[in-house]
């Protein structure tokens, strides 16, 4: 009896690593493999597939594996959008196996449809849906098979397109993707940032593109600001022939959108505009009157045909996705007798895309460009004119819509350079107050000319003469120039050298600092970096101060000097003598995009210059003789 106890206890032991063995993810990496991630992609399918008559499908096969605890959050509850009113969403499989070698299927009641949380109280979206996967038996080691299918059960979309980023916020060992078009269909396709081929080849009635992928690494979100994403590997396809197809679909639509005409709309921004004395002032009254209090729609314009609904629906709604907004905005400027121009841009730098893959899902931004008084206003229907002007598209590749534009245009930027420069020279008074007199140039990017307008010029140079010298106070600005282009000004202040330290033997200092409005900001506490960093753009700062020391006063330390070259350089110098310290601190960066390395150099040096013994002039008091 005893014997057949251990023999049975040995069949189901047997038994039960081969059901173990037969799991098909066994001998898969695990945490030690990837120490800084909760999770990771096994492997990941899709295809996109474009039918003759316009239908489109997609086919996602994705399996993940838990590493961490952190990691059951990261990949539990994934959302799979859709649009009812044109497609179907099947659910083919939602599979966990666990370490202990057990198949746990998901059930129906583990899906969930839901409006998406960016489409509540938007009826007119109702259309667009979201699927909730709740993944089952989850545990640290679990992996995770889902495979969905979205299908077109009529054709929507004008073409198939889509801007594809490859890598993701956990490593992805081997991702595929394959796109199918019929042989009517022609496909624009390119992969950037990579060294993988495309493989084309004719399959039946269909053309094949398919590209794969291995071991791609985890991308760090907090890496990006300016989307440093895209210089990591990235796809774009299109079935559109040109930009100038694209630009004359666009330009319908919103001529579309104008024609309709309502007394409502008129008689609104009349009374918006009624106290309003220039032409700018009204343009900037309806503007934000667009901003402020019309609901932002912040999803995919792809999901809408890049095509707004009706301007009275808009107007009645008070919310609408970014082209709706664009519509409505553009409906009251040419009601104030102006003529705005629409263009397509993208909030991204996107600095490898070239506009020779005429896909609109490359852009994810409009803007509006009228003509006030002879300047050129850029205007978002987004962000307020302080928060978005000129000096955010300058320089920038947009679609412009209308007819005949065969190709993306560049937003000239003036010839003017990117460039602060701040002088100031500080004089004694009594009780430790020191008189300062100071130029300010700013220019080019730099200038922010609407918030300027808004807030005063007095506000712009306060701020930064305050932020450059602690404890500077009773800011008076003269201006010498202000245009959008330029600001030169004059400032008188007052700077008290109180002491700010323990040290006995100190009884006053100056405190410099980096001012809020510099690009070395873009350097501050940062970490190392896995990908190269985008400046919004480049430019030379320099900071000189120099000041007379008290009568009763001499130097007890001065600061370090900083130094470095190269495409960026950050430096301080300090000199001195019996009478007169000068500090001059600043950078200057002649491009953009900046390595991993210059960014970890810069990253030092201005950690340097935000120290103590950097930025304070520690003072002590001079013996009576």
């Amino acid at each position: 009896m005893k014997r057949l106890k251990i023999a049975v206890a040995l069949l189901v032991l047997v038994f039960s690593v081969a059901i173990f063995s037969q799991s098909p993810y066994l001998n898969t990496p695990t945490a030690k493999d990837y120490p800084d991630s909760d999770a990771i992609v096994l492997k990941e399918k899709i295809v996109f597939e474009i039918e003759s008559d316009g239908k489109i499908n997609q086919k996602v096969f994705r399996v993940e594996k838990v590493l961490t605890y952190q990691g059951l959050d990261h990949i539990g509850d994934p959302l799979v959008a859709f649009d009812k009113a044109n497609q179907t969403l099947e659910i083919k499989k939602l599979r966990t196996y666990t370490k202990e070698g057990k198949v746990i299927d998901a059930k129906q009641n583990s899906f969930t449809e839901m409006t998406p949380f960016e489409l509540e109280k938007s009826p007119d979206y109702t259309n667009i849906r979201q699927m909730v996967l709740t993944k089952v038996g989850l545990d640290i080691d679990s992996v995770v098979e889902t495979e969905y299918e979205i299908k077109d059960f009529k054709p929507h979309k004008k073409d198939l397109e889509k801007t594809l980023l490859l890598r993701e916020d956990i490593p992805v060992l081997e991702k595929e993707i394959e796109i199918r078009t019929a042989f009517s269909k022609e496909l624009k396709i390119k992969l950037f940032n990579s060294s993988e081929n495309i493989v084309k080849k004719d399959e039946g009635t269909s053309k094949v593109y398919l590209v794969v992928f291995k071991n791609l690494p985890r991308l760090y979100h907090s890496e990006m600001s300016n989307g440093e994403e895209y210089l990591t590997p990235f796809l774009v396809f299109t079935t559109a022939s040109d930009w100038a197809e694209q630009s004359k679909y666009l330009n319908g639509e919103i001529s579309q959108g104008l024609k309709e005409k309502t007394q409502e709309f008129k008689d609104k921004v009349a009374k918006l505009t009624e106290k309003c004395v220039s032409l700018y002032e009204k343009v900037k009254t309806v503007s934000d009157y667009t901003v402020s209090d019309y609901r932002t729609i912040d999803w995919n314009l792809g999901d809408f045909n890049y095509a707004p609904r009706k301007l009275s629906r808009i107007f009645e709604t008070r919310y609408g996705n970014e082209i709706d907004k664009a519509l409505l905005l553009g409906r009251m400027i040419e009601t104030l007798g102006l003529k705005p121009e629409y263009y397509l841009y993208s909030d991204k730098l996107l600095p490898e895309i070239g506009g020779e893959i005429p896909a609109l899902s490359i852009f994810d931004r409009v803007v509006l460009s009228v003509n006030v008084d002879g300047r050129t206003l850029f205007i978002s229907p987004t962000a307020s004119l302080e928060e978005f002007s000129a000096r955010n598209i300058w320089g920038r590749k947009v679609l412009k819509i209308g007819e005949n534009q065969n190709s993306l245009t560049i937003i000239p930027a003036p010839n003017v350079k990117n460039q602060i420069v701040f002088k100031a020279v500080l004089e004694p008074m009594e009780n430790l107050k020191m008189k300062g007199a100071s130029s300010v140039l700013l220019s080019g990017k730099y200038v922010n000319y609407e918030s300027a307008l808004k807030n005063g010029l007095e506000t712009a140079i306060s701020s930064l003469i305050s932020s450059a010298i602690k404890n500077a106070e009773e800011i008076k600005v003269s201006a010498v120039e202000f245009t959008n282009e330029k600001i030169e000004a004059k400032a008188d202040f007052v700077v008290d050298l109180k002491k700010e330290t323990e040290t006995k033997k100190v009884f006053a200092n100056l405190i410099t600092s980096i001012p809020e409005i510099s690009l070395l900001k873009e350097f501050e506490g940062k970490r190392k970096r896995e990908i190269p960093k985008l400046l919004s753009f480049n430019g030379d700062e320099l900071y000189e101060i120099t000041f007379s020391i008290p009568e009763n006063a001499k130097i007890f330390n001065l600061p370090k000097n900083v130094s470095n070259s190269g495409d960026i350089r950050i430096y301080q110098d300090t000199s001195a003598n019996e009478d007169k310290v000068t500090i001059s601190f600043g950078c200057s960066i002649g491009k953009n995009q900046i390595n991993q390395k210059d960014f970890e150099e810069a990253t030092k040096s201005v950690s340097n210059l935000l120290s103590d013994s950097c930025r304070v002039v520690y003072l002590e008091e001079k013996k009576k003789k």
